[in-house]
């Protein structure tokens, strides 16, 4: 084994979500629960603030995804700035995003836009948010708004990111945003209301141009019984069912492509009926997060949603917490392998991007976690840093495939 190329017009780049990088996010839902319960109990450990300032930096953080062979850049649209007030659009904004895809354009980067990346407009959240019977409509309104004054700009359409995985931790879990009382029937009203809000979301764009690429985007664990028996399989086909497969009955109609998000490995066992945060493995080579690193599930993942659905993928998001870029160069290379072993026995793998291109703001856990291809520091003047990883990613993004040396570094062949 010499090389292992990927498809021709592979795409390859990182990820990034705009509250957690652009800064002074004023108008949304986040920054209004950052000011009143930063530090204190149930709430987020510190305020997002600057961030890494990005909303100003932009042009400086795409020439460094540019010199590191990048050839498209996952972003998203932040929708508290274009609508700050109910029905109220703010034209500096769209200007303002027209002139972030034009750098991205320049350079040659393809683009791809996610409309909403967990956060909301504040006056949505008093509301009662995707809770509110209204909100698919709102949220329509706005796709068809930036469609048509920005899509000429966007490659492909993402219109939500990871709606099961933000139900659950705001409404089960309680984890963001939690200081509204929550209950079950919350949870559900918000479910049903991101199956609503993709759907006109997606039908919105197409009637602006019925050409335009849009898609849905899920966190998907790769799930396996804890032993071999009928029970634990059953159990872990009906987490499957609960985890993803139910939402996309919904959703993957009015979907041109499907995006995963991989991070997780699940044991299931006898009595894991529903999200059990418990059962995630973290034995083994973990992160700093403490997740186990497992990159034999990426192939395990898309040969399955392969054979359910017939969608091209896009890995939309993969990486790892590691603060001193130990392992980061190891995780690229092997998830990697397992993508394209499953490229080569015909699975539709269209697009790669590392989760995330700088250190950035991680929602409740704040900056403590690194997950970026780039070091942010936040002592001098939030200067960017290239990691030694991101030159070994750089390196397979220009060869379009995995090097023998590299195969053989990492025991690959």
């Amino acid at each position: 084994m010499s090389f292992l190329k990927f498809p021709d017009n592979f795409y390859w780049g990182a990820a990034t979500a705009a509250h957690q990088i652009e800064g002074n996010n004023v108008h949304s839902d986040w920054w209004v629960w950052e000011t009143e319960f930063a530090g204190k109990d149930g709430g987020p450990k510190e305020r997002s603030g600057i961030a890494c300032d990005s909303y100003n930096r932009y042009e400086e953080d795409f020439t460094l995804a540019k010199s590191l062979n990048h050839n498209a850049h996952r972003m998203s649209i932040e929708w508290a700035r274009i609508e700050p007030q109910e029905g109220i659009i703010d034209e500096r904004e769209i200007e303002h995003y027209r002139k972030v895809l034009k750098s991205l354009k320049s350079k040659g980067m393809s683009t791809f836009v996610t409309l909403w990346h967990f956060s909301l407009p504040h006056w949505l959240r008093d509301k009662k948010g995707w809770g509110n019977l209204l909100t698919p409509m709102y949220f329509a309104r706005y796709s068809k708004l930036v469609a048509e004054r920005l899509g000429e700009h966007i490659d492909f359409f993402i219109t939500l990111n990871e709606p099961q995985a933000y139900v659950a931790l705001r409404h089960l879990v309680k984890l963001w945003i939690p200081s509204m009382k929550t209950t079950f029937l919350d949870f559900l009203d918000g479910w049903v209301g991101l199956i609503r809000g993709h759907n006109a979301s997606y039908k919105a764009i197409k009637e602006v141009n019925p050409s335009y690429q849009v898609g849905i985007v899920e966190n998907i664990m790769y799930m396996e019984p804890k032993r071999n028996t009928l029970w634990n399989k059953f159990m872990c086909d009906w987490r499957k069912f609960i985890q993803f497969r139910l939402f996309f009955a919904f959703t993957l109609k009015n979907s041109d492509f499907l995006g995963v998000n991989y991070y997780f490995h699940d044991v299931i066992g006898p009595g894991d009926y529903f999200i059990n945060m418990s059962s995630i493995e973290t034995t083994g080579e973990v992160s700093d997060w403490g997740w186990q690193i497992y990159p034999e599930g990426i192939y395990h993942i898309v040969k399955e949603l392969c054979c359910y659905y017939d969608k091209p993928i896009f890995i939309t998001e993969n990486g790892l917490a590691d603060a001193k870029d130990e392992k980061r160069e190891s995780f690229i290379v092997r998830h990697l392998y397992y993508l394209q072993k499953a490229i080569s026995e015909g699975v539709c793998v269209n697009g790669y991007f590392h989760w995330t291109l700088m250190d950035n703001f991680e929602w409740a856990e704040g900056y403590i976690r690194k997950f970026g291809l780039i070091e942010i520091d936040r002592e001098n003047n939030l200067e960017r840093k290239i990691r030694p990883s991101a030159y070994t990613y750089a390196r397979i993004c220009k060869e379009n495939g995995i090097g023998e040396d590299l195969l053989k570094e990492f025991n690959l062949e």
